[in-house]
């Protein structure tokens, strides 16, 4: 399991200017690709466990990191389709 150690926000802005808890993220298990189970249920997880995700790391990483972070998340996604979104959600 690959170790990552990244600096956690400060207090600042806090009502109390109390120290940002620490975080934890433990990924080890690969989604279950059951081909019985409801697509619809597939995609709410990904989105509960996205938004758990999203939480954590706004709870606790520096602004400073984070938009860094959007913007390499959304390199990483930049598509070459020609088409037009028109329609989709």
């Amino acid at each position: 399991m690959k170790y990552l150690a990244i600096h956690k926000a400060q207090g600042i802005g806090r009502n109390d200017n109390s120290p940002v808890e620490g975080v934890t993220i433990v990924i080890r298990e690969e989604m279950p690709t059951d081909h019985k189970a409801l697509i619809e249920a597939m995609v709410e997880q990904y989105d509960v466990e996205g938004e758990k995700l999203a939480e954590a790391l706004l709870a606790s990483l520096p602004q400073g990191t984070i938009e860094p972070l959007i913007i390499h998340l959304l390199k990483a996604r930049i598509s070459l389709y020609v088409g037009t979104l028109e329609g989709r959600k």
